[in-house]
């Protein structure tokens, strides 16, 4: 067997791999189903295939291999009971049993570090019986170097205070009637030297000081630690949100780091606490407060803390909701005037936003589309960017990769007569090497910021360059990345995570246009480790920092290996979702599974990148580990 058919054999063979592990994963997903509680309860499956089929259920329609066919199919993407059954099977994995916690809690006597947290928990009409697990939650922790510091927000419920009183007489519970500010009255009864947020009708771990602690005692120095949670009905646990390592610029789209988050004491105080101007809000406000004195920020990915969902719950009322946003809204914009940056900030739905930062200036700004012939579609590319864009301070140069067709000489003949300032070609006759074409592109720039282009791409937003000069710009930031769709308006790009397929993937592959995403990943800037270079801006000096692309990745992983180069300097990538293009992705390479040379190239690049960046193959922190590394939609993983 030659060496091309052995090549082919082994990606035929790992994608035979990839769909036994997805047939095994559904067979679990199936089992579940079978024994959970809502199969059971006919109605409800009746209901669901009222919802699924848009038919009404007639005896005898409904076998189990049509109504699950059906449900998976319709549920791969949504998939709100499916991933409701994965996480009970993820809890039976992942949730410690007797035996951990009295391991954890016989492991406490070798820390050299045993701080008081104290916990705040303002109190205000809440059930009595939530009000009472909560408090039991915070009682049964195996650390137990803990003070519960209540203070009771205009509470007159008597049941309520019923319940407080019942704890008066426990001396690690401090009780505060105060009725005014009760965030800072908590702050107030404090002596902790760390303090944990903690809502009235939530619950925490048994494990989840002893977690947090454990942090602090391999790394006396944090400042602020936050872990993944999820929410509590009156049945189950659902909804997790497993959140990435800290990532600043989600902040300004979303309160990532959510509930239970603790904060080195002094350092809330020296923020100036918690402000009741920002009503429901003021956490996020005082995150964003706190964050701009500190990078010392830990995230635990364990979940540790319960979000309770209630019907009299306020984070079930619409009302409150929007209001909460708009608190929200103001406690992002006050942050972006401490930090002297001009931006806007629109609000997509109650709890999310994008942070739209306007350029500086109006430097200039080199776009480099690298192409050879296709004039079809290369033509597209660039009427799209001269008749559609808002920003006139560009320059387009086209490298020529060794076009010999007549029709692209007079396309590029065309476009020189008619914008002589501003469109260029080089010609850079050579094997075909993506890295070798743009670093020969950004030697002839005379830009100050780079956009990498390809030829197969087409503009939808006008004003698609100032938004991304405009964060690229910014001090912090590194590559920023945008969002692209195939011509059938599915998501061809939405970000990249290190580690899916073993070396890296674009996440939401295949998502509809308009689809939200895990926890809106689809909506809101992010930060990612890296972006593809199909649609890419950098300021040109960090360019020519990081030595540019590197030549030995000619075909593959050559953008990602360029966004980690940046991100060791220090800065962070960023993805913008509200920057759309169309990619025809690959319609000037063909069909590269029958190309005996780029297989051999992909295998010899795809070793390259993992010695490179083995470590962000391991662990990238702008993904979360209990997610998969098998699927590229933010599903759980599951142990097989």
């Amino acid at each position: 067997m030659d060496e091309f058919l052995k090549q082919k054999l082994k990606v035929k063979e790992k994608r035979i791999a990839e769909l036994e592990s997805e047939l095994e994963e559904l067979n679990k997903y199936v089992e579940w189903l079978e024994n959970s509680k809502f199969w059971k309860l006919r109605k409800a499956v009746y209901r669901l295939y009222r919802l699924i089929t848009g038919k009404n259920y007639q005896p005898g329609q409904l076998s189990r291999q049509s109504f699950l066919s059906k449900f998976i199919k319709k549920s791969k993407k949504s998939s709100f009971i499916i991933d409701k059954d994965a996480y009970t099977i993820w809890r039976t994995q992942n949730v410690p049993k007797k035996k951990d916690l009295e391991a954890f809690k016989a492991n406490i006597k070798s820390f050299t570090e045993t701080p008081t947290i104290s916990i705040l928990m303002p109190v205000h009409h809440t059930d009595p019986i939530f009000l009472r697990t909560a408090i039991e939650s915070v009682i049964n922790q195996i650390y137990s170097n803990w003070e519960l510091c209540i203070a009771t927000d205009n509470s007159t419920n008597e049941a309520t205070l019923s319940v407080l009183k019942g704890y008066a007489n426990n001396p690690k519970i401090k009780i505060s009637y105060r009725n005014n500010e009760a965030y800072n009255v908590a702050l107030e009864l404090a002596s902790g030297s760390f303090a944990l947020l903690f809502n009235q009708d939530d619950l925490l771990t048994e494990d989840c000081l002893y977690r947090i602690v454990h942090a602090i005692n391999e790394d006396e120095t944090l400042d602020l630690i936050y872990t993944d949670e999820d929410k509590k009905d009156s049945d189950d646990f659902f909804d997790p949100h497993f959140k990435p390592d800290w990532s600043p610029d989600n902040m300004l789209s979303r309160n990532y780091l959510g509930h239970g988050v603790v904060l080195r004491t002094s350092l809330l105080k020296e923020a100036g606490g918690f402000r009741k101007e920002f009503g429901e809000s003021q956490n996020f406000d005082l995150f964003l407060r706190v964050t701009e004195k500190t990078e010392r920020i830990k995230h635990i990915p364990k979940v540790l803390y319960h979000l309770r969902t209630t019907t009299s719950s306020i984070r079930t009322k619409l009302a409150v909701k929007e209001s909460t946003s708009n608190f929200a809204r103001k406690a992002i914009e006050e942050a972006l005037s401490r930090r002297k940056e001009t931006a806007s900030v629109k609000m997509l739905s109650p709890g999310y936003y994008n942070t739209i930062y306007a350029p500086l200036g109006v430097p200039k700004v080199s776009i480099i589309i690298p192409g050879k012939n296709n004039v079809k579609v290369t033509n597209r590319c660039i009427d799209s960017i001269f008749k559609k864009s808002t920003y006139s301070n560009f320059e387009i140069i086209l490298i020529d990769n060794g076009s010999d067709e007549s029709a692209f000489f007079e396309m590029t003949e065309h476009y020189q007569s008619i914008e002589p300032n501003r469109f260029f070609v080089h010609t850079h006759d050579i094997p075909f090497n993506f890295s070798k074409l743009v670093n020969f592109g950004a030697e002839q720039s005379t830009g100050d910021y780079l956009v990498l282009l390809n030829n197969d791409t087409e503009i939808i937003t006008l004003d698609w360059i100032e938004k991304m000069l405009g964060q690229a710009q910014r001090d912090s930031i590194g590559v920023v990345g945008v969002k692209l769709y195939f011509p059938n308006d599915t998501v061809q790009h939405a970000g990249v995570v290190i580690g899916i397929g073993g070396t890296a993937s674009h996440i939401f592959g295949t998502y509809g246009r308009n689809e939200t995403g895990y926890y809106n990943y689809l909506l809101v800037s992010s930060n990612f480790l890296a972006v593809t270079a199909a649609c890419c801006m950098v300021k040109k000096e960090h360019y020519f920092e990081v030595g540019g692309f590197d030549e030995a990745l000619a075909h593959d992983f050559n953008d990602v290996d360029f966004c980690l180069k940046i991100k060791d300097l220090g800065l962070n990538n960023l993805f913008i979702p509200y920057v759309e293009l169309y990619h025809y992705e690959s319609l000037s390479r063909g069909n590269l599974l029958k190309d005996k040379t780029w297989l051999d190239r992909y295998v010899r690049e795809s070793v390259i990148f993992k010695q490179k960046w083995s470590n962000y193959i391991l662990k990238d922190p702008c993904y979360n580990p209990n997610l998969s590394l098998t699927h590229n939609d933010f599903r759980i993983k599951l142990e097989k």
